[in-house]
C-alpha cells in the first residue's frame, strides 16, 4: 500500500539491475556463442562478456528484464503486481500546509489499489517529508531512488526543492513527473529530458495577465508585488514580455519580498504611494492573505489581480475576509470547490464523495486538494496507457504526448490537458475569472 513516511526508514529491496557472474573457462573465451548470448540478453553496457566472465543467462534474465517472458517489460520499481512512485513534500516546516494535498494523492492511489489497481498492478505512493528544505529534499529523494527503488518521482512539492534534485534525477534517468511547480526550468527537454512540470508555465501566466490588462485596462498605471524567487521572477518575466517594450512605462512600481518575511505591510504601503491604479499581486500563501487585508485597510482601491496559484476562496479569500476580496481578478485551470457554481457537476460530486470517505479530516473545499486529486488522476491515466510496457522511457513518452484530456469535469471551462515533448506542462493554460463575493465569474482566455 502507499505510505506517508516522515522518518525515511524503509529498507532497500532487490534491484532489477542485479547481476550474477560466473567464472568462464579460459579455452572458451572466444567461442561464437558470446555474441549470440549478448544479443539474447540485451541491455548493452549493463552486462559485459569477456574472456574472464560469463553471465548465466537462465539465472539472470529475470533480473535484467522482469516479466519479459510473459510479454511484459518494466523497469525498477515495477513488478507484475505493483508500481512504486515516490514524492517529497513539506509535512513539517514553514509550509507544512502542503501536507494535506499530498495525503489526498496517497489516499487516491490506495483507493485505486483496493479496487484492483491499474492494469492489475497496485500503485504505491511513498510520500516523504523534506520540510521544504532543498538539502533535505536531496537526502530523501536519494533514498526513494536508491533504497526504496521507486519507478518515478511524482508531483513533489515546490520549486526550490524540486530544483535541488532535478539534475540528479535526470542523470539517473528517473522520471521527475508533474512537478508541483510552473517554473520554466522544468520544461527543458534538452537539458532535463526526464522532467515535466504540472502547473502552467509561470511565464505564460504572466503573459496572460499582460494580455488581459491590455484588453481591459489599456491605460492602467501598474504596481507589482512579487516573491523574490523563481516563482515571482518567472511571472514577472512573462508579464513584461507580454506588455512589450511599447507598454513598459505602464509599470510604475515593482517591489519584491522574501518568503521568510513575517509581514509585507510596508511593501503594500509603498505600492499605494506610487499612485498606481492596478495592482498585480504575485505573492504566495500567508503573504497573499496579508496583502489583501492591507490593501483594504489602507483604503487603496486598485484593480486587483491575484496570481492564480493563490486566488482561491477557501484557502485565501475566506481567511482574508470575503468582504475584502470582492471584484478581485485571478486565473485558474481547475474549478474552485468552494464555488457554488460547480457543486452539482458530476466530477465535483465524485470528488466530494471521495474526500468525505477517504480524507474526512481535510476540507473538501480546499482547491489545492482538488488540484492534487486531478493530478493523481492524470498520473493514473498515464500508467493505464502504458499497459505492460511500464518502462521509464515509455511513460515519459506518454506523459509528453497527451491530447485533449479532461479529468472528470473538474477543469475550468476551456481548459484541457495537452502536452508535447517541447511543451510539457500538464496544465498548459489558465483562464481569467473575477470574484463577485461568492463565486467566480469566468471571463475566459485572452
Amino acid at each position: 500500500m502507499s505510505r506517508i513516511d516522515i522518518r525515511s526508514e524503509q529498507p532497500g529491496h532487490w534491484t532489477g539491475s542485479s547481476q550474477l557472474i560466473l567464472p568462464m573457462p579460459r579455452d572458451q573465451a572466444k567461442q561464437p556463442w558470446q555474441s549470440a548470448l549478448r544479443r539474447k540478453i540485451g541491455w548493452e553496457g549493463l552486462v559485459t562478456i569477456n574472456r574472464r566472465t560469463v553471465i548465466a543467462s537462465a539465472l539472470t534474465a529475470p533480473f535484467l528484464q522482469p516479466g519479459a517472458a510473459s510479454g511484459r517489460t518494466y523497469d525498477q520499481g515495477v513488478s507484475a503486481t505493483e508500481i512504486k512512485l515516490g514524492q517529497t513534500t513539506a509535512y513539517s516546516g514553514p509550509v507544512s500546509g502542503a501536507a494535506s494535498m499530498k495525503r489526498v494523492q496517497v489516499a487516491y492511489f490506495d483507493k485505486l489499489s483496493a479496487e484492483g489497481g491499474i492494469n492489475g498492478r497496485k500503485v504505491s505512493l511513498i510520500s516523504l517529508d523534506d520540510g521544504y528544505s532543498p538539502p533535505k529534499t536531496v537526502e530523501v529523494t536519494r533514498k526513494l531512488v536508491e533504497s526504496d527503488e521507486v519507478f518515478a518521482i511524482f508531483n513533489s512539492f515546490g520549486t526550490p526543492t524540486s530544483a535541488a534534485v532535478q539534475r540528479y534525477l535526470n542523470i539517473k534517468k528517473v522520471p521527475q513527473l508533474f512537478v508541483s511547480s510552473g517554473a520554466a526550468r522544468f520544461n527543458d527537454p534538452v537539458s532535463s529530458p526526464w522532467s515535466c512540470p504540472a502547473l502552467p508555465d509561470l511565464q505564460d501566466v504572466g503573459a496572460l495577465y499582460a494580455r488581459f490588462i491590455l484588453n481591459k485596462f489599456p491605460g492602467a498605471k501598474i504596481a507589482i508585488l512579487f516573491q523574490n524567487d523563481d516563482f515571482g521572477k518567472d511571472m514577472m518575466r512573462g508579464l513584461k514580455q507580454g506588455l512589450g517594450s511599447q507598454n513598459a512605462n505602464m509599470v510604475i512600481k515593482e517591489v519584491s519580498y522574501e518568503s521568510t518575511e513575517p509581514t509585507i505591510d510596508s511593501q503594500i504601503v509603498t505600492l499605494k504611494s506610487s499612485g498606481a491604479d492596478l495592482f498585480i499581486n504575485l505573492s504566495t500563501g500567508r503573504a497573499t492573505v496579508q496583502s489583501i487585508k492591507r490593501v483594504f485597510e489602507i483604503g487603496w482601491k486598485p484593480v486587483h489581480i491575484v496570481n492564480g496559484a493563490f486566488g482561491t476562496i477557501f484557502e485565501v479569500f475566506r481567511p482574508a475576509g470575503l468582504e475584502k476580496t470582492k471584484d478581485i481578478y485571478s486565473s485558474a485551470f481547475v474549478k474552485d470547490p468552494a464555488d457554488p457554481t460547480w457543486f452539482e457537476d458530476s466530477g465535483m460530486v465524485e470528488y466530494f464523495e471521495f474526500m468525505k470517505k477517504y480524507m474526512p479530516d481535510v476540507s473538501m473545499y480546499n482547491r489545492t486538494s482538488l488540484s492534487s486529486y486531478v493530478t493523481a488522476q492524470a498520473m493514473a491515466h498515464v500508467i493505464r496507457l502504458a499497459g505492460d510496457d511500464v518502462t521509464r522511457a515509455n511513460v515519459m513518452r506518454i506523459a509528453t504526448s497527451l491530447t485533449d484530456l479532461r479529468i472528470r469535469d473538474l477543469l475550468m471551462p476551456g481548459v484541457t490537458i495537452n502536452t508535447t515533448p517541447e511543451k510539457r506542462n500538464l496544465f498548459g493554460k489558465e483562464v481569467m475569472a473575477q470574484f463577485n463575493g461568492e463565486r467566480w465569474d469566468v471571463l475566459g482566455d485572452f
